[in-house]
């Protein structure tokens, strides 16, 4: 059962289309495991009776020769907002927790269509709604790294059985970060798709459209693999979700990392991470450089606090006056179009997915979405992976976000670090094997970083005693490309470098005409006139002398060597940013798209 249950979601497929494996033997075994990790986790509402029945007609239909669907008799689970047909739902409201479904959710009728056997519905706060996964019908849902730990919501109920084996895939729902915190609490990965991507149709309390423009229904695994195998399953119009279009989906294998630019940066001055956190960003950003993605650490301007604002705004909206709310919009427009100026220069974004690993039960976190809702706010796809675990065997994920419709970079990216940290443990019960230190750091580690330092200032005193040997203009001069470069960098690549141009221009023409009135003022005075004077005949004694010409030819030549340098800068990066590889282009729809086309036709 073990060997059953902690296989991918893409491992069983095949091995039931090879006939290795019967649907009703995964049924069984996962069946089996879902008893016995429900009963110390709480993370089910209610189990599809059915489940066992519907393998066993499964594996008649291939016994036939039947086509088979591409999740053919693979179990999967789902949060209970999700209407599932026949089955109730048990949400803490006094109307809801009393009806049966009489359909299937859009995504979930999807899933069977595609030969998935739907297993079980997965605990969740009141209403779908929260930042832990209680409710008073159900109960508290259990960490399954440390029961004493919360396993995050909105989604936790799902994220806790998938990470203790109880399920190979599942779907969630995510606003603020309700699949992808739980999916980082509890160790497993999960992709928030862009906004438009996937029906909310037959979710309660989230349908979706002009009026749930932040929540997307999203899958959840071990593996990276199956987020994609889902993602194909449930994308497209449903006809029913007026905010979902029909766009192609591209395959990360076929993407060439090294063509790839990537932003990084382990934490937001305005919420600050764990070391935990922090280092796993770091180390995650290095293992993706050595794939050949070339890594800048940036951040955007403002991501956090700006987000925070925006936030509070929209939770509060249904009670704001009509002008408030014009102007609440005008600030989100206005933040996603800041968000959109700095991720134009990269592919990526890679970040923290939450500032700390799972909390205490009943730990109140006013923190606990700062790096998952600016996201929702840009509607980017976002995925969580787990990389390390920190010094209490908890699990510490990191986030990587792209362009909206280019989930296939966040997958590719995500699969990278996957097989990078292969042994950080998918099975809550294997040992912890590779850990990150947690805390504040000991006065022996603060003494061996200063040793560290000192010696990295040696060698750099050395290395400048080796250049000193050479042309000591031409280091200079090389040098002060290198920090214009980094400036001209970081300046292009700001979200505000508009403003801070108009702001420059302004205070600048201000003070420049402030200095020529007074400069006009003193010149016409008797002391302005002598003062010019002495200037006049200081000039004309060191133009006069060797020492000004030889000044004036070695600045000439420096400097010429220097616009050299800054004009090849320039030109190369220009080049690079206005004329992107074709795989990293955003395509555009036509009515001759044949991937667009493919789509429709599987919808």
């Amino acid at each position: 059962m073990e060997e059953i249950c902690f296989s991918t979601a893409t491992q069983l497929i095949r091995a039931i289309h090879a006939r290795e494996i019967s649907a009703q033997d995964v049924v069984a075994a996962f069946q089996a495991r879902l008893e016995s990790a429900n009963a110390r986790l709480n993370a089910v509402t209610v189990t599809a009776e059915d489940a066992l029945e519907q393998a066993r007609l499964a594996d008649e239909r291939q016994a036939q020769g039947e086509q088979l669907g591409p999740l053919h008799g693979l179990p999967f689970t789902v949060k209970d907002t999700f209407e599932t047909s026949g089955l109730q739902s048990r949400l803490e409201t006094r109307i809801r927790k009393r009806l049966v479904a009489r359909t299937d959710a859009t995504v979930v009728a999807r899933m069977k269509q595609a030969g998935a056997i739907l297993l079980a519905k997965t605990n969740c706060p009141p209403s779908g709604s929260g930042a832990d996964t209680e409710n008073a019908i159900v109960g508290q849902t259990y960490n399954p790294h440390n029961a004493s730990r919360s396993p995050g919501g909105s989604s936790g109920g799902e994220a806790a059985l998938i990470a203790a084996g109880g399920s190979p895939l599942g779907l969630g729902s995510d606003t603020g970060g309700g699949l992808r915190i739980p999916a980082a609490f509890c160790g497993i990965t999960a992709l928030k798709p862009t906004q438009g991507r996937v029906p909310n149709s037959g979710v309660y309390n989230q349908p979706g459209g002009l009026t749930d423009q932040r929540t997307q229904i999203g899958p959840a695994a071990r593996r990276t693999e199956d987020l994609l195998l889902a993602l194909r399953t449930i994308s497209g119009p449903d006809y029913r979700d007026a905010g979902v279009v029909a766009k192609p989906i591209y395959d990360p294998g076929q993407l060439p990392l090294r063509d790839l630019t990537i932003a990084s940066f382990p934490y937001d001055p305005a919420s600050l991470v764990t070391s935990a956190v922090a280092n796993a960003v770091g180390a995650s950003g290095q293992a993706l450089a050595r794939a050949g993605v070339q890594v800048v650490e940036n951040q955007p301007l403002d991501l956090v606090g700006g987000a925070r604002d925006l936030d509070r705004g929209w939770r509060h909206m249904a009670g704001t006056r009509g002008q408030d709310v014009v102007e609440l919009l005008h600030a989100w427009d206005q933040f996603r179009t800041n968000l959109l100026q700095f991720i134009r220069y990269y592919d990526a974004i890679l970040c923290p997915a939450v500032h700390h690993t799972a909390p205490a039960i009943g730990t109140r976190d006013n923190q606990r979405f700062d790096y998952t809702v600016p996201f929702n706010l840009t509607g980017y796809p976002a995925a969580v992976v787990p990389v390390v675990a920190d010094d209490q065997g908890l699990p510490v994920a990191v986030q990587i976000v792209s362009h909206p419709w280019r989930e296939d970079i966040v997958l590719a990216l995500a699969a990278v670090l996957e097989e990078e940290f292969q042994d950080w443990p998918r099975e809550t019960t294997a040992p912890v094997r590779r850990r990150v230190n947690t805390g504040i750091k000991t006065e022996e580690a603060l003494m061996q970083e200063e040793r560290r330092a000192e010696n990295e200032d040696r060698n750099e005193e050395e290395e400048a005693a080796d250049f000193s040997k050479s042309d000591d203009l031409a280091v200079e001069i090389q040098q002060l490309v290198e920090a214009m470069a980094r400036a001209a960098r970081n300046v292009w690549s700001s979200d505000e470098r508009r403003q801070l141009e108009n702001d420059l221009r302004r205070g600048l023409g201000s003070l420049l005409g402030s200095l020529e009135e007074a400069l006009d003022r003193f010149g016409r005075s008797e002391q302005g006139q002598d003062l010019q004077e002495q200037a006049t005949r200081v000039a004309n004694r060191v133009r006069e002398s060797e020492l000004a010409a030889e000044l004036k030819e070695g600045l000439t030549v420096g400097l010429r060597s220097a616009a050299d340098e800054v004009r090849k800068f320039a030109d190369g990066f220009e080049e690079k940013h206005t004329q992107s590889p074709p795989s990293q282009d955003i395509p555009v729809e036509s009515d001759n798209d044949e991937s667009s086309e493919e789509v429709k036709q599987e919808d």
